[in-house]
């Protein structure tokens, strides 16, 4: 968590931002959410994807309000024209909850 933090402040910076979305850009996919997975584990760790969902609710953090969203969201809705930011929002959703389910997330938790 303190890599991403230390990105988010990165991202403060304009440049820096600009400098991310084209290297994203470059990673393209066969549709949006291809690109969007490949921007996504190439910017976080599923570790990290697995404490987090797009509106931090049930006490895991909001990806929605850092600054890697704005900058993974404008640079795969700027790819293609059929994606809408509802339907990112939708897919980035159900890839975050899969993160602990995929190799580096932090596990299910097990009910007793």
């Amino acid at each position: 968590m303190e890599e991403f933090m230390e990105l988010e402040e990165k991202l403060a910076d304009p440049e820096e931002q600009n400098l991310l979305k084209s290297h994203l850009q470059k990673l393209g996919g066969t549709n949006f959410v291809d690109h969007m997975k490949r921007a996504m584990l190439r910017t976080m760790s599923n570790k990290l994807m697995s404490v987090m969902n797009v509106d931090g609710r049930n006490g895991k953090v909001s990806f929605k309000n850092t600054r890697l969203f704005t900058v993974v969201s404008e640079c795969v809705l700027s790819q293609d024209e059929n994606a809408t930011e509802t339907s990112f929002k939708k897919e980035l959703g159900t890839f975050l909850k899969y993160a602990p389910d995929r190799q580096g997330g932090r596990g299910r938790k097990k009910i007793s």
